[in-house]
């Protein structure tokens, strides 16, 4: 049975061009992904809370991954909350420097059917909030 070959001086341009871009296509598509998965939940002069979900278990529980990017020119701050009712359950604060972007802190929302992500985000200019932000989040 005849096969078809390439001729041996094809073969090294062959492994080379398999090899780009079997390495350079999953990366581009994991930055794009990870670029577009933060949700900006509001801004004021560059300064914005961001936050994106991962569902958990059944769907009913999620993991919110938070923080604070800082493109302005003066302090900002922001804090998430998990409540259930009155009651807190679990919260994350930032404070940032002109320029800078916060670590990534974890939320746990147990049920979203009975709790409730929240944030307040503050700079001198002014402040803003929502007291029911989980289901504006897209997924990480």
């Amino acid at each position: 049975m005849w096969t078809p070959r390439l001729p041996a001086r094809r073969l090294p341009l062959f492994a080379v061009a398999v090899v780009c871009s079997a390495t350079l296509i999953p990366i581009s598509t994991a930055s794009t992904a990870s670029a577009a998965s933060w949700t900006t939940l509001s801004g004021v002069d560059g300064a914005a809370p961001q936050a994106c979900k991962v569902p958990v278990g059944d769907g009913r529980a999620f993991k919110v991954r938070t923080r604070l990017v800082n493109r302005s020119s003066q302090t900002a701050q922001a804090t998430f909350t998990v409540r259930r009712g009155g009651s807190l359950v679990d919260r994350a604060r930032f404070s940032t420097e002109p320029g800078q972007t916060t670590a990534v802190k974890v939320l746990r929302v147990p049920d979203a059917r009975t709790h409730r992500l929240g944030y307040g985000f503050s700079t001198p200019d002014g402040g803003l909030g929502d007291i029911d932000a989980l289901g504006l989040l897209r997924r990480c």
